[in-house]
């Protein structure tokens, strides 16, 4: 945790601005400024409900991910025949 805060605190001090915002990179970073100030500056209506959306097919994505992961793992020690106690056996 702390590794991430020194780099948030030393990561805008070591690079320089971009030269241009006109790549996919700055506009998010721009995109994500814009919304997160919608308290100050107002979002037009229609655009609300595309971070919903984005949040709904991110955490859909991570399920899967992580189903797979679980799927494919027992399989592996299924064909394979490891267990967990395969790896915790000590030589006495």
């Amino acid at each position: 945790m702390i590794v991430v805060v020194v780099w948030m605190w030393l990561n805008p001090r070591i690079f320089p601005p971009p030269a241009s915002t006109n790549n996919w990179a700055a506009k998010a970073v721009l995109g994500e400024r814009v919304w997160l100030n919608r308290d100050k500056i107002p979002v037009p209506e229609h655009y609300h409900c595309v971070p919903s959306i984005l949040s709904i097919v991110s955490t859909t994505g991570m399920v899967f991910v992580r189903s797979c992961h679980w799927i494919f793992s027992d399989l592996v020690r299924i064909f394979t025949g490891l267990t967990q106690e395969s790896f915790e056996q000590t030589d006495a």
